[in-house]
């Protein structure tokens, strides 16, 4: 199937009308237009390797999710052409899970059923671990960054500041406990005995804090559910590795997310880990972007160092501020968080 759908660029440009062709082999790719075909594609992804999300409030939108990647936002013409590339893209992805099934069928079929069972339930375990490293990662570069923000407090000046320096260590805390808490879903993982428990060790670590619970909806839930799917569908040889597939933080797992639920910390975190994009350009003319970005991270740091407790969550700042009636104000912690968005 092939036809002109409008993709969503960037804000500057907004919606923009690309030519798109789905081919026998499910990749989908897209030209600048009908006429620019032979000048080669502009992106392309593997229809059975992406999650298809229809918009639940635009008749004419549908996603294409790449797990780990990006999305593609993508508008019809009409909702009938709307639904013609529903039934093309799903008929697409039924057709790669029905020969990944087919596969996995058939080589179930040559041992016997325990065999099956017991390979089943040890690759299930190694994705759930993988997930859990993937976290252990994440958490390390967030310990790391508030180490390093309690350094800095702490040899600024020749007397510390003290508030400074238990906002920062309570900031701290909390990440250790998500840290300790997904470790010791690993070890109950890699010896499959519930008993083997790191929180075991501590009578406080027995409840889990709120914030770790969200910390795991995050990426346990979502994680689980897009990375295990595209290790089924996808073989081996296609898994390959690439700058935006190895961050601990992306934006695809947080957009996934109600906006009452996203950690306004793991947010920030997100955003400072595209410095390492900006700055693989090696250019001066991305200078100013690092630096808005820079500056803006910094404004949501100080409303959050006003009280961490309460500003847990970009939901807490935004409505304290609406309650405050300053959301407008300049340097506003709104007013930085639209433009990092």
């Amino acid at each position: 199937m092939e036809g002109i759908l409008f993709k969503w660029t960037n804000y500057y440009n907004g919606w923009q009308p690309r030519y798109f062709v789905l081919n026998e082999t499910g990749i989908l790719s897209y030209y600048k237009s009908s006429e620019l075909i032979h000048e080669g594609c502009k992106g392309s992804c593997l229809v059975p390797a992406c999650e298809l999300k229809v918009h639940p409030n635009d008749p004419l939108r549908f996603d294409l999710i790449i797990p780990g990647e990006q999305f593609f936002c993508l508008k019809a013409k009409s909702q009938p052409e709307r639904q013609q590339w529903l039934v093309a893209l799903g008929t697409c992805k039924s057709r790669g899970t029905k020969s990944s099934t087919t596969t996995t069928t058939t080589i179930s079929n040559n041992n016997n059923n325990t065999s099956s069972i017991f390979i089943s339930h040890i690759n299930a375990i190694d994705n759930e671990l993988k997930i859990k490293v993937q976290e252990l990662r994440l958490y390390e570069t967030v310990l790391t960054q508030r180490i390093h923000g309690i350094k800095s407090i702490a040899n600024d000046t020749p007397i510390p500041d003290i508030k400074k320096l238990d906002e920062s260590t309570s900031m701290l805390n909390v990440t250790c406990d998500a840290f300790i808490y997904t470790l010791d879903e690993c070890v109950k993982l890699a010896t499959g005995d519930s008993s083997q428990s790191l929180l075991l060790l501590s009578s406080s670590s027995s409840t889990i804090p709120d914030d770790i619970s969200t910390y795991q909806q995050t990426f346990s839930q979502i994680d689980s559910t897009k990375s295990i799917t595209a290790t089924k569908i996808l073989p081996k040889e296609f898994l390959y590795k690439t700058f935006f597939s190895q961050l601990p933080f992306t934006f695809a797992k947080l957009t996934s997310l109600a906006f009452k639920d996203i950690h306004s910390e793991f947010f920030l975190s997100t955003c400072e880990e595209y410095y390492f994009l900006i700055d693989k350009f090696n250019s001066k003319t991305f200078i100013p972007l690092r630096t808005d970005v820079n500056g803006n991270i910094s404004k949501l740091r100080r409303k959050i160092s006003n009280d961490p407790s309460k500003f847990q969550t970009l939901y807490s700042i935004v409505n304290d501020e609406i309650i405050a009636k300053t959301t407008k104000e300049k340097n506003s912690a709104t007013d930085a968080l639209l433009w990092l968005k």
